[in-house]
Order: C-alpha cells, then structure tokens, then sequence
C-alpha cells in the first residue's frame, strides 16, 4: 500500500510541476499579430490586445480582456475586432476600426456579415425581429431595417444565418420559426 501510495505521490508531483512548467510557457504568448494589430495571452486568463492605424498610433488597447479577442482585416483600411463574451452569437461583440482614417465603429451585437462596407446584423427591439442593414461607420450614409414577419419563439438567436449576395444587393436570412423551431429562410433586397 505504501508503494502504491508513494508511486501516486511522485506522478502527481510529476503532473502538477508539468502543468506549471507550461503556464509559464504561455503567459505573454503573441496569439496574432501583423502591421496594425497584435493579440497577446497575458498568462493570467486575460489577453491584451493592440489596434493601430497606419502611422503606428494606437487607436484602440485592452491589457485585461478575459475573453480572447479575434481580429483580421475585412480589407485594406478596415480592422475587425470581435469579442465572444458568451454563447451563441447575441453575445458576439464587433467593432471595427478605420486604420487610414482612425474611425471607430459603434460596437455591434450579433453581426452576421459584411459586404463593400456594410453589415448585415439582427435586432430584437419592440417585441419583433429586424435584419439591420447598415453602413458600418455611419448610419446616415446607409441604414436599412427588415422585420422578419414570423411567428418566432426565440427571442435571442433566432437568425441562424445572414448573408448578402455576391453583388450585395440581397440578404439571404435564416430563422428559427413556430413552436417547433423549424429553419425557414427569406430574402430581403437591400437596393
């Protein structure tokens, strides 16, 4: 029994001393990086991260964020940071980053897609479902709402898929409709 006892003790010390060895591996690991953003684990459960605009000025930094920021280019001058602070996407926060002009956006929730400087995002307001189709960095340039008239249950998550066509014209939507839930899709044209 002591052998038993002892051989458990050395693999648990063996295991324990591993698992610390690799904690310290981590911490401040760069997770992404290119000319205008970088991602870094901070080894403390918190990740800080950095966007900067073209001449190198910080536009946008958290040294504390607890859930591990993503962040790419949509294109040349646009940087798009999103957050999941949770499950599905209403807890899905993006915001994006003019990095020519140093424009930041308003942070939206429940983002579905992009196109040619627009975004195509789902609101629950009212008691009723839009599909919002706007301009990302300014909401008089373009806004568009469309109400999804259905009977849905689901008050959160109740857009499964939205994307625009390829000429972004059209919106192509996915829902979850009636007691049962059942995956309908419609199309709404933009323009």
């Amino acid at each position: 029994m002591k052998k038993i006892f002892c051989l458990f003790l050395v693999l648990t010390i063996t295991v324990l001393s591993g698992c610390s060895a690799n904690k310290t591996d981590e911490s401040t690991s760069l997770k992404s990086e290119n000319d205008y953003f970088s991602v870094t684990y901070n080894g403390d459960f918190t990740y800080s991260y950095e966007i900067r605009d073209k001449s190198g000025n910080i536009l946008l930094s958290d040294n504390s964020e607890k859930h591990e920021p993503y962040i790419d280019m949509l294109d040349e001058n646009t940087v798009r940071l999103m957050i999941q602070r949770g499950t599905g996407i209403s807890a899905q926060n993006t915001v994006y980053i003019d990095i020519e002009t140093g424009i930041i956006s308003e942070n939206f929730i429940s983002v579905f897609d992009e196109n040619n400087g627009r975004i195509a995002y789902h609101s629950y307001q009212n008691s009723k479902h839009y599909m919002i189709v706007r301009d990302i960095f300014d909401k008089g340039a373009f806004y568009k709402e469309f109400e999804i008239k259905d009977d849905i249950h689901v008050f959160e998550d109740a857009v499964v898929s939205a994307d625009f066509s390829q000429d972004g014209k059209k919106i192509t939507v996915t829902y979850l409709a009636g007691e049962n839930y059942k995956e309908t899709t419609t199309e709404f044209i933009i323009e």
